[in-house]
């Protein structure tokens, strides 16, 4: 896909790779109004919301195979902030529930889903440390 992100243009780019976000993504400008808003916030807000709900629906594979191919590509950035958006905030509310992370795998690629397994362990071994 290759899609040049940075830092400073990975909100657009996402917007770019899934125009279904088109409205979710003036929502959420509306509501930053005149300041910029954070990657992560952004991420959370726009992305995460639409991802959750198509793994929840089951279906549109097409779309779920282009939003995890920008993902690989986040992932397999060199900026370690931008790997940082995929670790914690997408593959975060991902492992929220055992469904949407199992639903997502078939669409990670090998980057994706590396990540996925270190977050998944992580929060097993927070859950045992602390017992929530």
């Amino acid at each position: 896909m290759m899609t040049d992100v940075t830092w400073e243009n990975m909100i657009e780019k996402l917007r770019l790779v899934v125009p279904e976000l088109e409205e979710r993504h003036r929502r959420e400008l509306a509501w930053w109004g005149e300041e910029e808003p954070g990657r992560h916030p952004f991420y959370h807000v726009v992305l995460n919301e639409y991802l959750t709900g198509l793994l929840d629906a089951g279906n549109n594979e097409s779309i779920l195979q282009r939003i995890f191919e920008f993902i690989e590509e986040l992932a397999t950035h060199t900026d370690q902030r931008i790997r940082e958006v995929v670790t914690d905030t997408i593959l975060e509310r991902l492992v929220d529930k055992k469904e949407w992370i199992v639903a997502a795998r078939p669409y990670m690629g090998p980057e994706t889903l590396q990540m996925s397994g270190e977050v998944e362990r992580f929060w097993v071994d927070v859950d045992a440390r602390y017992g929530s």
